[in-house]
Order: C-alpha cells, then sequence, then structure tokens
C-alpha cells in the first residue's frame, strides 16, 4: 500500500558571519602555502587535459583495513598507503560521488612495502539503471613475486571511461601475499559553460506550466469527468478540502495536476512540448525505459463513491515481451476529511505466461513548483538515509541527476521554502531498492522523483500488491 501523505515543511535559515583579519604566516602556514600551492598546479595540469578532479566523494570496504577508520586516507590526497591486506583474494572499494558524474578516468596509486608484494589487478564496476553492479574495464598490474617492479607507490589508470555514474566499485584482485592503496583519484570530464539565454521566452521553455482549469468545490468531497485542459480528452477530478488532483486516463492514468493547500506539485502532461513532462505515478517496468504504460491509455471505473470516500480503478495491459502478460491496475482513494491520498496497485500476471516472471517495477513523479512561470529556486527533496536525511536543493543543482541507493526508510518528500508546505510520498520499505531525480539542471522542465523496488517475482496466475 503507498500513501502520499500531506506534511508542512518549515525551513529555517541562519546567517552567520565570518571576520576576516590579516594573514599570520609561520611554519604552519608556509606548509600550508606550499601544498595549496601544489595543488593549484595539480588542477590546472587536470583542467588543461579537460578533466577535473571529484571532491567530498565518499567510500566504503568490503575489507576493512587497520589504519583507515575514518574513510578518508584514499582520497584526501595525502598519499598515506592503506593497508595492506592480507592474503585476500579480492578488495572491493565502493565509492559514492554523491550525485552523477561523466566519467573519465580514475588514477590508483598501488603500494608495496618490497618485492613479495603484489597485485594481478583492478576492475571497476560502475552501478547501472537498475541499481546492479557491470563491469566496465580492468588494468593489469604485471606484477609478480620479487618481479617486476619497484617497492613503493606505482600509478596506474581507467581511462576512456565516458560513462555517467555516481556509485563505482573497484576491485582490487590480490593472488600474492600483500598489496596497499596509496590513493584514488576519480576524474570527471569538465563540463562545459552553459548560457542562460535571456531572451528566451519562459513559457516556450517550460512547455506546459499552465494549470488545469479546475472548478471551485469548495470543502465538498467531489468526482468530477470533465475537460479541465484544452485536449479533446475528458479528465477526472478527486477534490477534498485540501486536496484537488486531475486525473488523465488518456495518458499514462496518471494524476496529472496534484493541488494541495492551493500550491501545485506537478504540472499537466504535454509529452509534445519541451519540458512538458508531468504528473505523479506513471507506471513503468525499468527494463523497459518508458514502457507499455507509458502514456497508454488506461480504462477506469468507479468502485466507491460516497459523502466520505471516493475510490476510482484504473487499468492497462502491457503488449511486449512478458509485459505480455502483466495488467497494471491502480486505485486510487481520497477521503472527505483527509489530506491523504491512498493509492494501491495489482499487477496480475495471467496464466499464458506459463512461468513465474521476475519484475522491477519503477514509479515516476514528475515533482516542482513554480513562480509563474518559472521553476521555483525554492523547492527541495530529502530522502532518508544511514547518516541521516539528506537534502537536494532544486534551485542549485550539483549535477543532472542525483540517485540514494540506500534508503534507510520507505519515503521521500519535497517542499517549498517560500510557501511553507509540502508533500511526502510512502512506499512499501520492503520492497525498496532507490530513489532516484533527473532533470534538475538549467532548463525550465520539472525534475523528476522516482523510486525502484526490488525483483518482484510474480507467479504465471497470481498478482502481487503494494
Amino acid at each position: 500500500m503507498k500513501r502520499i501523505a500531506i506534511i508542512g515543511f518549515w525551513v529555517f535559515l541562519a546567517a552567520f558571519l565570518r571576520s576576516a583579519g590579516p594573514p599570520i604566516f609561520g611554519a604552519d602556514s608556509a606548509a600550508d602555502f606550499k601544498k595549496e600551492t601544489e595543488e593549484q598546479a595539480a588542477i590546472d595540469e587536470y583542467s588543461a587535459r579537460g578533466e577535473v578532479l571529484i571532491g567530498n566523494s565518499q567510500y566504503t570496504y568490503d575489507r576493512e583495513p587497520e589504519n583507515d577508520p575514518d574513510h578518508k586516507k584514499l582520497t584526501d590526497g595525502m598519499g598515506e598507503g592503506v593497508g595492506p591486506w592480507y592474503n585476500t583474494l579480492t578488495t572491493d572499494v565502493t565509492f559514492d560521488l554523491r550525485w552523477a558524474h561523466e566519467l573519465s578516468s580514475i588514477e590508483m596509486d598501488i603500494y608495496r612495502g618490497n618485492l613479495n608484494w603484489w597485485l594481478k589487478d583492478m576492475t571497476l564496476f560502475i552501478m547501472d539503471r537498475d541499481g546492479d553492479f557491470k563491469e566496465v574495464g580492468k588494468v593489469a598490474t604485471g606484477w609478480k613475486s620479487g618481479f617486476p617492479g619497484e617497492p613503493g607507490p606505482t600509478s596506474f589508470a581507467f581511462t576512456n571511461i565516458n560513462q555517467s555514474a555516481q556509485l563505482l566499485r573497484i576491485r582490487f584482485n590480490n593472488d600474492g601475499w600483500y598489496f596497499g592503496v596509496s590513493a584514488v583519484r576519480i576524474f570527471a570530464k569538465k563540463p562545459q559553460a552553459i548560457a542562460q539565454p535571456a531572451a528566451v521566452d519562459p513559457k516556450a521553455d517550460a512547455g506546459a506550466p499552465t494549470p488545469y482549469n479546475i472548478p471551485n468545490t469548495g470543502d465538498a468531497l467531489v468526482f468530477k469527468k470533465g475537460n479541465f485542459d484544452k485536449d479533446p480528452e475528458d479528465e477526472l477530478l478527486l477534490a477534498n478540502k485540501y486536496v484537488k488532483m486531475v486525473i488523465k486516463p488518456s495518458s499514462g492514468g496518471v494524476i496529472a495536476s496534484f493541488r494541495y493547500q492551493g500550491v501545485d506539485f506537478t504540472q499537466p502532461k504535454v509529452s509534445s512540448a519541451t519540458g512538458g513532462g508531468g504528473g505523479f505515478f506513471a507506471d513503468s517496468i525499468n527494463a523497459q525505459g518508458g514502457g507499455d504504460w507509458w502514456e497508454a491509455p488506461y480504462q477506469y471505473k468507479l468502485l466507491e463513491n460516497t459523502a466520505d470516500r471516493i475510490s476510482l480503478q484504473l487499468w492497462a495491459a502491457g503488449k511486449t515481451g512478458p509485459c505480455a502478460h502483466l495488467m497494471v491496475y491502480k486505485t486510487i482513494t481520497l477521503q472527505k476529511e483527509r489530506s491523504d491520498v491512498q493509492v494501491d496497485w495489482d499487477y496480475q500476471l495471467s496464466k499464458g505466461a506459463l512461468a513465474a516472471i521476475p519484475f522491477r517495477l519503477l514509479y515516476h513523479n514528475f515533482v516542482g513548483t513554480r513562480d509563474g512561470l518559472i521553476k521555483s529556486k525554492n523547492f527541495s527533496c530529502f530522502t532518508p538515509g544511514d547518516d541521516g536525511v539528506a537534502k537536494l536543493d532544486y534551485g542549485k543543482p550539483a549535477g543532472s541527476e542525483t540517485w540514494w541507493n540506500n534508503p534507510a526508510r520507505g519515503w521521500v518528500g519535497v517542499a517549498d521554502s517560500q510557501r511553507h508546505t509540502g508533500i511526502a510520498f510512502l512506499m512499501d520499505y520492503r520492497c525498496l531498492k532507490l530513489f532516484h531525480s533527473g532533470g534538475s539542471g538549467h532548463h525550465n522542465s520539472l525534475p523528476t522523483l522516482e523510486w525502484l523496488f526490488n525483483d518482484i517475482t510474480i507467479p504465471d496466475g497470481g498478482s502481487f500488491k503494494t
């Protein structure tokens, strides 16, 4: 069972003053100055070859060394050796780059205490959109016991990676006694400057910012069929004193407009327009990309329409491959005196499938608010992780894509700090694999907010409900 819990976020800002005084130079300051000079020279070298060094990455080991308890030595630029690892066949180090980067190369300084230390090779894995690590490269050292090479650090590199990634893994394959690592430097392609064309008409860029023409329903619980936009198809209005939402059966059965306390948190879906993506709860099977249900027409019927509760069911069948045997039922329920919306899914696999089939279910949403025609810069996303709640400011995007691969709870929230209003999506944590957001960059379309389930195996003639 899924719920959208409507909650209010208040964002408090604190201003900090930093005093500046005359510089004081001493032995430490001289050493710091030398270090900064060397670091700037390295940055200039990277820039000249069209790369930038990725900072602030986090990493974990599958086999912990004794001398890197804080997990900082590989990336702090000090070159202090980590390890050695003793008599292990493989050691994995997984890096989280905080958001997606277009990777170009990775340099590794491998340390040998003496000629009896050696390492066979290193393998690079990158997490794909399914949340699985896929091998993309391997580098051999050529080392053997006693020969060749000299003690001390030796550099190796993965080059010409040319793939976007937020999570990557380096596997050190050791068929000898010991090995150590001095440093890992991860590089991305140097971003190109993006000009903001002030002369562009924001209406053309936004594509679909015009809200639906929703009638005033007051505080009543209402179901109404009507044409609330300018296309030929009818839409369905569900409303109460807190929430007004328009469902579009003709285009994926999405909640194409969601208005809470007068604030629109998505926009009408106009796929033909630039930036025209919109709506909540587009159904998808991750392996299909957009897939059989993307913008497909859904059938619908009212299951309940009473003074206290409205339940609307929508459904559509798959068309291709194993999905041709899958029917998706989506039921949206709104109650009179409640600000939450319940959305239930029932995935039914026909006996014609002849065997159980695993599906990786993806739930796709466009989220955001607007200041007039322009996408709001006061909109943020909040996700729960092992180290606390992470905040992504869509008004100050660090990259076009962000992945949260280890959610600690089954919820994700968004809020507009200027309007002091937000909403949260709650989902089945038992099945949850990751969250993803894309398209938060420099254009005026709304960003996506998606969550992906682990593989759900449905028996032929059976179903999965959430």
